[in-house]
């Protein structure tokens, strides 16, 4: 089976810009998410923003999972006409996708992608790429 790693020019990848749109619509609509169980469930307690943090990490877990196993992209995704794939155009399996979201909590790498291939640390090490969806 041949890999395309050092063939990413083969893929169709995106851009940055996508990317970063991505990054801020998928945020968004999870903070907003957060916000909105936090204001509904626990009105009566001081420490919101703890509760809120533990929301955030659980839902941005679940969301980035289950939206890019089983869709192979996230809302902002959809949104800029973008998918994650494999290094061979297939769709990823659920250890790549677990990687991939794992990887998302490394410090500062949220800029990693922010370079001319818009290949991020979480997709180098998941094996995945962000490539538009024709």
């Amino acid at each position: 089976m041949k890999t395309l790693f050092n063939q990413d020019n083969l893929l169709n990848l995106t851009n940055s810009w996508r990317r970063l749109t991505n990054l801020i619509i998928d945020i968004g609509l999870i903070r907003l998410f957060c916000a909105i169980l936090i204001y509904q469930n626990f009105r009566l307690f001081d420490n919101a923003a703890i509760y809120f943090f533990v929301y955030f990490f659980v839902i941005l877990c679940l969301y980035y999972f289950i939206m890019e196993l089983t869709l192979g992209k996230t809302i902002g995704k959809f949104f800029t006409g973008t998918k994650v794939v494999n290094l061979n155009g297939g769709k990823p399996n659920s250890s790549e996708i677990a990687i991939r979201t794992l990887c998302r909590f490394i410090p500062f790498e949220l800029f990693t992608f922010l370079n001319s291939k818009a290949v991020g640390l979480h997709d180098s090490l998941s094996k995945t790429r962000v490539v538009f969806d024709i």
